[in-house]
């Protein structure tokens, strides 16, 4: 498989960038231990400022298919940065992408940036609720990948993290999960990290931390030892519904555990499914980590149709209730305590949507795959 020169389009930045591998699907036939074509798919990452574990991702699941020789894959790229410039750390983002274009095994170079969000906003019919809202979420950037798998005309999007290695028996994971997702009820699959949870319990004294867990499950109604993993080839049916996308609030498990919560009858984790993840999640302090978890419990609250008032109440203690067990010096309960203010509306304004995108989401599917100009915009090698 050749080098092939691409032109970039560069897009400047902040510091988030998303990725994607698209292809066609394989599933291994014991008997003969050959692949397959299938659906098509596209294999998601999103990664924040550690680009250097993207790409170790993106090369290990280039080379797993590489060598077995599975046909055509294609990076698909979604950032928040500007085509134009660099990261935060000045890396130009079109040294990113041409070194990922560059890797064993990928061939096809898909991007949607913020040119991307500007054409797909000026395309989008007025009749439809848009997803493409400008603060950044965590289901804002599924929602955008999955445009993008749509746009790139692949039927699953399959998502993993910086950091994560393809198990040895990617193709028998993939197989597990189209069989489920063909099965006509299921449209959401997961596996789990190896050896971890996806839930952080490093500031936890090792001796409470099944109480821990137990405290997350009590107020957000996902048990994190159970929980649908996003980052662990989190397999998506075009048709599944959509995260939750709010307007810059990051609420943790919105963008993967909740949805078992919200749609029981279409999920399912898949615990066969191993995939070793060997890089922690992007830093940050603890009190911002647990205003993302506490979150988790206004977004239950409020999905459940519980009033505004009371879903704040069961953040805030929630949020005192955590600060309690880890009695952490490093936990601010009063600023913490604003930011589940401020977070909380639009928490309020993100279900709103999401209820007008699942009822829609058929018709967005048909409204995107149309769009020939964003497909243009999306395509850059």
């Amino acid at each position: 498989m050749g080098r092939k020169k691409i032109g970039l389009k560069v897009y400047q930045g902040e510091y988030r960038v998303s990725f994607g591998l698209a292809t066609n699907v394989v599933v291994l036939q014991k008997s003969t231990n050959r692949y397959r074509s299938m659906k098509q798919m596209m294999l998601g990452l999103s990664w924040f400022t550690n680009y250097e574990a993207a790409i170790r991702t993106l090369s290990d699941f280039g080379n797993h298919v590489y060598l077995r020789a599975i046909p055509t894959l294609a990076i698909g790229v979604e950032t928040e940065a500007d085509r134009n410039g660099a990261l935060k750390d000045g890396t130009p983002v079109f040294r990113i992408l041409i070194a990922m274009a560059r890797l064993n095994g990928l061939q096809e170079v898909w991007l949607w940036d913020r040119q991307s969000d500007l054409t797909a906003k000026r395309l989008w019919p007025a009749s439809l609720p848009s997803p493409l809202l400008d603060g950044y979420s965590y289901g804002g950037a599924v929602v955008r990948m999955r445009l993008l798998a749509i746009v790139a005309n692949r039927d699953y999007l399959v998502r993993v993290d910086p950091g994560c290695f393809a198990p040895p028996d990617f193709a028998g994971l993939l197989a597990r999960h189209f069989k489920l997702l063909h099965s006509g009820t299921i449209r959401i699959a997961s596996g789990r990290y190896t050896g971890r949870i996806a839930l952080r319990t490093h500031f936890v004294n090792p001796s409470r931390v099944d109480e821990f867990l137990d405290l997350v499950a009590k107020f957000t109604g996902i048990d994190p030892r159970k929980q649908l993993t996003g980052g662990a080839a989190c397999t998506f049916h075009k048709l599944a519904p959509p995260p939750w996308v709010f307007d810059k609030a990051l609420i943790w498990a919105s963008d993967d555990g909740a949805l078992k919560n919200a749609f029981p009858e279409v999920v399912y984790v898949d615990e066969e499914s191993q995939i070793p993840r060997d890089e922690p999640g992007f830093s940050m302090p603890l009190t911002e980590y647990f205003v993302r978890v506490a979150g988790a419990a206004g977004l239950n609250e409020l999905v459940k149709g519980k009033p505004a008032k009371a879903a704040m109440d069961k953040s805030v203690e929630f949020l005192n209730a955590m600060a309690r067990l880890v009695a952490s010096d490093e936990v601010n309960l009063a600023e913490g305590t604003e930011k589940l203010g401020e977070r909380l509306p639009r928490i309020e304004a993100g279900i709103k949507l999401h209820q007008t995108l699942v009822k829609s989401w058929p018709d967005i599917i048909e409204a995107v795959h149309g769009m020939d100009d964003l497909r243009r915009t999306c395509r850059i090698a």
